[in-house]
This record gives C-alpha cells, structure tokens and sequence, in this order.
C-alpha cells in the first residue's frame, strides 16, 4: 500500500498504518519510502526503564536472538499479572482470579509507563508506544515522553 502510495505522489503531513511501519521487513521492501510514518506500538524494547534493558539481555540468552517484535513482552507481563492475580486469589477458582486481577498493580512493568493495572471494565490502562521512522534506518519512540528518544517530525519533510 505503501510502495502504491509514494508512486501515486501523494502526499500527507503524518501518516500511520497503526502498529506496522517500524519492522525492518517493511523498511527493507520500501527503503526511504518509510521515513516519517508513525506507528502505535504496545512496546518497545528502546523504552529506556531498567527492567526492559533486563527483559531484553535475558531473552536473548533465552531465545538466542533480541525481541524482534513487541508480542514478547506483554505477553511475558501477562503472566506476571496472571501469578500476582493467582496469588493474591489463594485459588484456582476463575472467579476469585478475575476479581484478583482487577486489583493487579506491576509496578515495574516493562510497558510504557512502567505501570500496569486493569480500569474498571477489565481493559489495561497503559499509553501506547508511539514511533517513527527516521532517514537512516532510525526510528524513535516520540511518545510516551518520559520514554521519548528523539522529537516527532511533523509535517513529514517534502521531497
């Protein structure tokens, strides 16, 4: 979609396809042509938190490469929050596990804000990770800002 856009000649000041953009299959197949798209991620493993420069050096040893994508590590707090919520039930019991969770709080959870806990309806209560790509092969996360590694540019550079 990408490629047909850029041959089209259009242009827009900021552009996003939601959670794809930063992956290096897409910037291999496209090259410049990715540069400035933003992109809403869950994580990144360029969140600047200690436990995620942890959670990084131990799935390497684990996996024999780096997280390659951002499935990892909310899967990994996933169950932590499962245990915690285990625990804190004293049961196996699905109910007493559900109402368990809603009290779940990772404080040094390796998602954007270094926080998770469950609002009201069940649903995470975390901020996404926004990137973008930059010239270079670069890319930045630009929000949240207390993880931000470089300033948004917007609109996107004219040609």
């Amino acid at each position: 979609m990408e490629r047909q856009y850029i041959q089209s000649g259009m242009y827009h000041q900021m552009i996003s396809y939601g959670a794809r953009g930063p992956d290096q299959d897409a910037r291999k197949a496209l090259g410049d042509a990715t540069n400035y798209i933003f992109a809403g991620l869950w994580w990144s493993k360029k969140l600047p938190y200690p436990q995620v420069k942890k959670f990084d050096t131990d799935y390497q040893a684990f996996a024999g490469h780096e997280p390659d994508s951002y499935y990892p590590a909310p899967a990994y707090d996933a169950m932590r929050a499962l245990a915690m919520a285990i625990e804190q039930a004293g049961s196996l019991n699905k109910t007493a596990i559900r109402d368990a969770l809603k009290n779940v709080e990772l404080k040094d959870s390796l998602m954007p804000g270094q926080v998770l806990r469950f609002g009201k309806t069940g649903q995470v209560e975390l901020p996404f990770v926004i990137v973008q790509n930059k010239p270079d092969d670069k890319s930045d996360i630009v929000y949240p800002k207390d993880a931000a590694t470089g300033e948004a540019v917007a609109p996107k550079p004219r040609k």
